[in-house]
């Protein structure tokens, strides 16, 4: 059993495993462009994974996870730094099932964004989806329930059907 992301959004996914040991491919520095949804796992304790972005200064970024509404575990943590290791935001840790922050570029350059388990768990459950996008528009999607309908009844005499809806302004 598993949950499908749907998104617009351009996908990036976590490059896979070399082995059954759950070691990581050798990192090769791929910049990405915003905005983008990017899939990843915390396979082992305390592991950290890396995604560079492009920005350009003066733009703001606004990075969403996605977690428990997708049933993993994860209490995904992210920072975003610098290409000279200065972090410059980091989610804050609140009660919220699923944390974001927003974060303004101050030069145009690339810039690595860091995630991780706050409690520094990690294996097969430890999953996240990420949204990347500049901020000044809005996303509507269907409300992430878990316990959430998955299908939705047409009406056949008006062709209508009541849907959830979470809309967010940024």
């Amino acid at each position: 059993k598993g949950t499908i992301a749907v998104s617009q959004l351009p996908q990036h996914l976590e490059p896979a495993a070399v082995d059954s040991a759950s070691q990581k491919a050798p990192e090769t520095k791929q910049v990405l462009e915003v905005p983008l949804g990017i899939s990843g796992r915390i396979e082992t304790k305390g592991e950290r994974d890396s995604y560079w972005l492009r920005g350009t200064k003066g733009q703001v970024f606004r990075f969403t996870s996605r977690t428990r509404s997708l049933g993993c575990a994860t209490m995904l943590q992210m920072s975003l730094w610098n290409s000279a290791g200065a972090k410059l935001a980091e989610t804050p840790v609140n009660e919220s099932d699923e944390w974001s922050f927003d974060a303004t570029i101050p030069e145009d350059g690339e810039y690595r964004l860091e995630v991780g388990d706050l409690l520094k768990r990690g294996g097969s459950e430890f999953g996240y989806w990420i949204e990347v996008t500049p901020t000044g528009s809005f996303s509507i999607a269907i409300k992430p329930d878990a316990k959430g309908r998955q299908e939705f009844p047409i009406e056949e005499a008006t062709g209508g059907c009541i849907v959830d809806l979470q809309i967010a302004r940024f």
